[in-house]
């Protein structure tokens, strides 16, 4: 059974546009509707207007006052978001997170189905293994109460009914509460999502990159060769923004050993 989705994003800056035609190339059908804060880049809702009426899907664009700084406060944008969705699942993307699979084909639909049947609350990816996830039946999937919402696959009313009822997380969580509360709340009941994991045929990597430099990582990402660093370890053991994120660019020698000094120093300093 196919399943209706909307997709949920933002649209900053115009070089991010190909990350998007990249997801719904991902995608094994379009979203019935794309939903898109742009704040107030009147360029970038022409754009997202013709790419709608392109692939045939609904656009639904945010109010330009939810919020002064995206930057800084995305929360009020991904509640407004959320609170549109009117399809079972949605799909929330950032557009600095870039999807690759060497084959087409109906990924999606199976996965629902497995979380379905097994009671799995979210599908997320986007990140290396984290130690506590577990492997599941499928070798690419395993149990994890880890999310991030640079790419998941969830029911909307799941997600907006832990935002709105959960108030005394966010404090907690900060900026990071719209993945804090999903996660706090997985460990309080007991509850799955599952993890995508990054293989050689189908993967999706964060490169925390916006303006034009993302296409050499779009490019990037089809190379076996390049991204076969990125396809092992575990998330938890990444110190640096280097090592998370695909190709991002490493601090010059001399501040990179100021930093592991400055480190080694806090570790001796707490024995």
């Amino acid at each position: 059974m196919q399943r209706d989705y909307a997709l949920l994003t933002n649209l900053i800056t115009a070089e991010s546009l190909p990350v998007l035609r990249d997801w719904l190339a991902f995608m094994p059908y379009p979203p019935k509707r794309l939903i898109c804060y742009c704040g107030y880049n009147e360029g970038n809702k022409a754009l997202l207007r013709d790419l709608a009426e392109e692939v045939g899907t609904t656009l639904v664009i945010a109010p330009d006052t939810l919020t002064e700084d995206i930057r800084k406060s995305d929360l009020p944008v991904l509640e407004w978001q959320f609170a549109q969705v009117e399809e079972a699942y949605c799909l929330k993307i950032s557009l600095d997170t870039i999807p690759y699979q060497k084959e087409p084909g109906d990924w999606l639909n199976p996965l629902i189905d497995t979380m379905e049947h097994e009671g799995f609350v979210f599908l997320t990816g986007s990140t290396r293994l984290f130690r506590a996830d577990t492997p599941y039946r499928d070798p690419d999937l395993y149990r994890t109460q880890r999310i991030s919402l640079n790419f998941v696959i969830m029911r909307p009313e799941f997600w907006l009914e832990l935002f709105r009822t959960r108030s005394d997380l966010k404090a907690e969580y900060g900026r990071f509460a719209c993945e804090g509360i999903v996660e706090h709340h997985c460990r309080e009941k007991g509850l799955y999502g599952l993890r995508l994991a990054n293989t050689s045929a189908r993967r999706v990597f964060h490169v925390q990159i916006w303006d034009d430099r993302i296409n050499a990582r779009r490019e990037a990402i089809r190379s076996d060769a390049k991204v076969a660093h990125f396809l092992t370890g575990y998330e938890d053991d990444q110190r640096y923004p280097w090592d998370r994120y695909f190709m991002f660019p490493r601090h010059p020698l001399m501040r990179r050993i100021r930093i592991a000094l400055g480190r080694m120093r806090r570790q001796a300093l707490s024995r």
